[in-house]
């Protein structure tokens, strides 16, 4: 009886030992985590406003989907062409929690708001020596006197190094006891579709190449694997 009380304590003692150095470990990450998102929040105020010959103002964020989120990083912006008219939305938002992104990318927000999907494809775009892969995504709605057509490039950028598509690679990280601390962030680029491909594509590369500090910053949260 006298052995099997001495196991017991001793398993118990064990378990103590490990929930407390378990949450000193998770302690530590979280001070870690809040010096990487306030590293994030000064490379996002570095975004320009000027891109090229492409000047921006501010677009609110509804309150509703800043509630949902709880960013910690939120870039609206709509860039017009000083030369055109034309005008590119830009949209980055990082949140401290990747389970917050969860579910709100293109393939449910814009259906969910009226609009129709008409393609979908994986893309990868280069800004220097970083490779980013992500999504471009074609959106058409009917209007009374016209159709409104909508090009959104898409991606992820996740606290360990990568890049991301969709929600299988988002949902890794947030499955990641130690990577869930330090968030993800998203940005999308929607321009008109009657926008030249190659303008776009012009704006993209100049936008990436801009926020090349703020995609490094969210970049380096925790070790790659």
């Amino acid at each position: 009886m006298r052995w099997t009380q001495f196991a017991t304590l001793g398993l118990t003692m064990l378990v103590l030992v490990g929930v407390a150095g378990e949450r000193t470990w998770l302690r530590a990450a979280a001070r870690e985590a809040d010096r990487y998102h306030q590293a994030v929040r000064r490379a996002a105020d570095a975004v320009p406003i000027r891109i090229g010959m492409w000047f921006a103002s501010d677009v609110e964020v509804p309150p509703a989907a800043v509630k949902m989120l709880h960013p910690n990083v939120t870039v609206s912006r709509r860039y017009t062409e000083a030369m055109t008219g034309r005008s590119v939305s830009v949209l980055i938002v990082q949140c401290t929690d990747a389970r917050d992104l969860i579910g709100h990318y293109p393939p449910v927000c814009y259906p969910a708001n009226g609009w129709k999907a008409t393609s979908s494809s994986a893309a990868d775009w280069r800004t220097d020596d970083l490779e980013i892969r992500g999504m471009q995504y074609g959106f058409r709605m009917a209007k009374v006197d016209r159709a409104a057509e909508l090009v959104i490039d898409n991606f992820f950028i996740l606290p360990d190094g990568r890049t991301g598509r969709d929600m299988k690679e988002l949902d890794a990280v947030a499955r990641n006891r130690r990577k869930r601390y330090f968030g993800a962030a998203q940005v999308q680029i929607v321009a008109d579709a009657g926008i030249p491909a190659a303008n776009r594509e012009e704006f993209r590369e100049q936008m990436l190449r801009r926020c090349r500090q703020f995609i490094d910053t969210v970049r380096r949260g925790v070790d790659h694997e």
